[in-house]
């Protein structure tokens, strides 16, 4: 009898043990997942499977990041029409497109309109016949389309005296006068943009930007150019008969 009492008193504390379910959550399957986005980087987390004893779960690993093109540190340009003006900004190092006379090519970060770099026809004291210009060869061209010429100048704040004179920017190919540009001076030091479309003589020609003035007296003044350029713009129009 009193063994059958042992017996019974560990039976009874044993009972729980042995009947109470494995411990598990009420779903078999948990995930954490993860999603860390900035400007400059998204990252998607992929599951990966772990299995234990009664349960499983789902811890999340790095499995592709994506850099977003808007977290780029340089941005280029967008492309547009080939330039056929060499160095059309002035900015490379060795100056080997543009032939100076009467000029210069400058640098002064205040003075350029982009960069640090522009041209300087100047004259002091003189009649400004044509003589202060800066020229290059332009080669390439079609001769039954269009062109379109731009520049940007503008009157320096420096020692300027006119007088009665008109002064001007004129636009040469070859010896063929492009277009004139009257010179501003309201607003010196702020550039202008200067644009003419224009059918080339030939496939090639010299090409000129010169600063001229008319004769009434001798004149004082510098002027800025900068960023040119000559674009194709497209056959020209059929002549109407």
């Amino acid at each position: 009898m009193r063994f059958t009492s042992l017996c019974a008193v560990l039976g009874a504390a044993l009972l729980p043990v042995a009947s109470a379910a494995p411990c598990r959550p009420s779903k078999p399957t948990s995930a954490l997942e993860t999603t860390a986005t900035t400007s400059a980087v998204t990252e998607t987390a992929t599951p990966t499977k772990i299995t234990s004893t009664g349960f499983t779960t789902m811890v999340t690993s790095t499995a592709e990041s994506t850099v977003s093109e808007e977290a780029m540190t340089t941005v280029a340009e967008e492309a547009g029409p080939s330039n056929f003006v060499h160095n059309g900004g002035f900015e490379d190092a060795s100056n080997t497109d543009w032939v100076v006379r009467t000029a210069e090519i400058k640098s002064d970060r205040r003075k350029a309109r982009r960069g640090v770099k522009y041209a300087e026809p100047k004259t002091t004291n003189t009649l400004t016949v044509g003589g202060n210009h800066i020229n290059q060869t332009i080669n390439g061209l079609n001769t039954k389309n269009i062109y379109r010429l731009t520049f940007y100048v503008t009157v320096l704040n420096e020692q300027l005296s006119v007088g009665k004179a008109i002064c001007s920017v004129e636009a040469m190919q070859g010896s063929e006068l492009i277009q004139t540009w009257r010179l501003e001076y309201d607003n010196l030091g702020e550039y202008v943009e200067r644009t003419v479309d224009f059918i080339p003589v030939a496939d090639g020609f010299e090409f000129d930007l010169r600063l001229r003035c008319t004769q009434e007296n001798k004149v004082t003044l510098t002027v800025a150019l900068d960023d040119v350029s000559i674009t194709d713009q497209g056959p020209a129009p059929a002549p109407t008969s």
